[in-house]
């Protein structure tokens, strides 16, 4: 069944964008279970100008990716804490809140002595990484109702990173943010927005578990009706191109506003812009893009070249579906996650190896997916460059790299 209202503003009159066909839930697979198969349709709200999943039905999926297990993420996020730190001036026995903490790497940097750090975690595959060192976890899904309970304390601190996309109903997830925390608190919405994933051809992140791909306008429609409002915005280039919202409490003060003016340009920019041409144009140079892939997979099985899939991560699944891969393309799969070796990878059919069996194959390609974090795989692979071998990053715009 499809929604017949839009999930922010509540109209009626969705249109539709465009159907990318047959997707799974799943990325991969430690067993011979059926994954579950649903069409991926999106549908574009005029309203509140809101791109989002057309059906009805949300398909979630197990955990299979951490947030602390490269190394550039662990600096992104010991850089952003100690932003919070010294820009809101936490203090001793302050309670920091992360929404969707996965294994609690972002809440472990912050370094105030004696900070009540609370990770809410639903997904039961984290839970021994996500409750170390944390003063509180909480595994259930966010509620106001149920920190009160567990630490019985407002916040000064709330974050949500890259969370918001995979919440089937927003607003009242963001009235419990508002409703826990303190009146001088500040909380931070990571938001892959709308206009970035077009900008930068971020297909891979559709996928039948986010059901909203927020623009700035329909995210300040959602925050004011939550009692919340955006008082800064940076831009964040890590792991994908996202937006960083720093929000507060209505009429409630704090320091240091900055973003006010940028916010009003981009909904200016939005509403000028997000209509059914812009997203057309979008997946019409997706095609270009896709035909220019296909040629190199067809160069490369003329000359037997080798080609490897190099690293998985959320976008990986999507990226493969897109381009219509099916397996044949690869002769192998390396990931360095000692939790996803042995898997099967869902859309490809193939199982994932270890650091040894890429180096005894020796390929001409690493086909990189989680392609933002070239210049941290590019260093551990020096060896092999020296060899010959090249990275292969297919968005967003083609290009291989010696």
């Amino acid at each position: 069944m499809n929604i017949e209202r839009c999930r922010v503003c509540h109209s009626s009159g969705l249109e539709p964008i465009k159907d990318l066909g047959e997707y799974s839930n799943q990325t991969l697979l430690k067993s011979d279970l059926q994954c579950q198969i649903n069409s991926l349709r999106l549908v574009f709200c005029h309203s509140c100008l809101h791109l989002q999943l057309a059906s009805d039905e949300v398909l979630t999926s197990p955990c299979w990716f951490y947030s602390g297990e490269t190394r550039t993420m662990r600096s992104f996020f010991r850089e952003l804490s100690l932003k919070i730190e010294n820009r809101f001036h936490l203090k001793p026995k302050d309670v920091v809140v992360d929404i969707g903490s996965n294994d609690g790497t972002f809440l472990r940097t912050f370094d105030i002595p004696n900070l009540i750090r609370v990770g809410v975690e639903k997904s039961d595959e984290l839970v021994d990484e996500a409750k170390t060192g944390l003063d509180y976890f909480i595994h259930r899904p966010w509620s106001a109702r149920v920190l009160e309970q567990v630490v019985g304390k407002k916040a000064k601190f709330i974050s949500a990173l890259n969370v918001l996309e995979q919440v089937d109903d927003p607003l009242p997830f963001l009235r419990d943010i508002e409703a826990s925390l303190s009146d001088d608190g500040v909380c931070l919405l990571q938001v892959t927005s709308l206009t970035s994933i077009v900008e930068f051809s971020d297909i891979g992140f559709f996928s039948l578990d986010k059901t909203n791909y927020y623009s700035l306008t329909s995210l300040n429609f959602l925050l004011k009706n939550a009692q919340l409002e955006i008082f800064d915005v940076e831009k964040v280039v890590v792991g994908g191109h996202a937006l960083r919202l720093y929000c507060r409490k209505t009429n409630s003060y704090v320091e240091n506003e900055h973003g006010a003016s940028e916010v009003e340009e981009s909904l200016k920019f939005e509403k000028e812009h997000l209509h059914k041409r812009y997203f057309d144009d979008f997946f019409n140079r997706l095609a270009e893009e896709r035909k220019v892939i296909k040629e190199f997979f067809s160069k490369c099985s003329k000359e037997n070249r080798k080609v490897w899939v190099y690293g998985l991560s959320d976008r990986s699944a999507g990226i493969f579906n897109y381009l219509g891969l099916q397996g044949k393309e690869f002769q192998g799969i390396f990931d360095w996650q000692e939790k996803r070796q042995g898997a099967k990878q869902v859309q490809l059919g193939l199982r994932v190896e270890n650091d040894e069996a890429i180096k005894k194959a020796h390929p001409d390609y690493f086909f990189l997916t989680p392609y933002h974090y070239i210049n941290e795989f590019y260093q551990n692979e020096s060896d092999a460059r020296r060899s010959g071998a090249a990275f292969v990053l297919p968005f967003p715009k083609f290009r291989i790299i010696s």
